[in-house]
């Protein structure tokens, strides 16, 4: 008998130590880097020019594509460095691959409440100069609200980015724009006739490729 409860106790000795060793072994696997976290890690952290090892890991977050989108877009969402910012989107616009998720993060990052500080200004711009290069005509009405910018900067590349869309709903906009400001801002008529051509030109190769979003 004395045996046998030895033996149990044994038993429930080696359970317990087994549970334990499992329990210890739990927080260390919960550190390991996730491949979000291992994508994050690759974004340059100084800022330009970058070193050769800084542009080897730029390039390669170019060249992952869509596949590395989701985890820049949870980091883009969730930081307020504008030049982290820009960085990010800078990839996400021209890396390759679809731009679905790109452009979902530049327009939640365009829902921002951005005032009129240096800082959000920057930010204002390249969500608008984004949308000029990935966007749809339904970032229009966002660029609109852009011409009544008090800085003309914002306008004029609004303006540009409206035409790169390509889409025929920009030209009144603009129009309306050019001729309400220019005895302001001289070459307002040109950045309109600018404007027709731009988007004539990205109509007709939208029709060719079927619409969509932009690659």
């Amino acid at each position: 008998m004395a045996i046998l409860m030895h033996t149990k106790l044994k038993a429930l000795g080696i359970i317990a130590a087994v549970a334990f060793t499992l329990i210890r072994a739990q927080p260390l696997s919960a550190t390991q880097p996730t491949q979000e976290d291992s994508i994050i890690n690759l974004l340059p952290t100084g800022h330009p020019p970058f070193t050769d090892e800084e542009l080897h890991r730029y390039n390669k977050l170019r060249k992952m594509g869509a596949e590395a989108h989701t985890a820049l877009s949870k980091e883009l969402l969730s930081t307020n460095d504008e030049y982290r910012i820009g960085l990010i989107v800078g990839l996400m616009v021209e890396g390759e691959g679809d731009k679905k998720i790109a452009l979902d993060a530049v327009r939640k990052l365009g829902d921002r409440r951005l005032g009129d500080t240096e800082k959000d200004i920057k930010v204002r711009l390249t969500v608008i100069l984004a949308l000029g290069k990935i966007g749809t005509a339904e970032d229009l009405g966002y660029l609109e609200n852009e011409l009544n910018a008090p800085l003309d900067a914002i306008q004029i590349n609004s303006v540009r980015s409206m035409a790169l869309i390509g889409d025929d709903k920009a030209i009144p906009l603009i129009e309306r724009w050019a001729n309400k400001n220019k005895h302001r801002l001289p070459n307002a008529i040109t950045e309109l006739e600018k404007a027709r051509d731009v988007i004539r030109k990205r109509a007709g190769e939208k029709s060719d490729k079927g619409g969509g979003i932009r690659e």
